[in-house]
Order: C-alpha cells, then structure tokens, then sequence
C-alpha cells in the first residue's frame, strides 16, 4: 500500500511537472537561457 500510494503520488507529481516544463520551454528558448 505504502509503495502503490508513493508511486501514485510521483507519477501525478512527474506528469504536472513534464506539462508545466512543457509549457514553459518554448518561452525560455525564446527568451534566451534561463537559470534553473
């Protein structure tokens, strides 16, 4: 339960990330370098 409620969690927390990267790369690029 514990491992199947992480694993739960991180996919939903990797997929909002690769989205929000997703939307956001293509202002960087445009804009030049942007430090992370």
């Amino acid at each position: 339960m514990r491992f199947r409620d992480g694993r739960m969690v991180h996919d939903f927390l990797y997929g909002t990330l690769h989205r929000a990267l997703g939307d956001v790369r293509p202002e960087n690029q445009l804009g030049g370098s942007v430090p992370v």
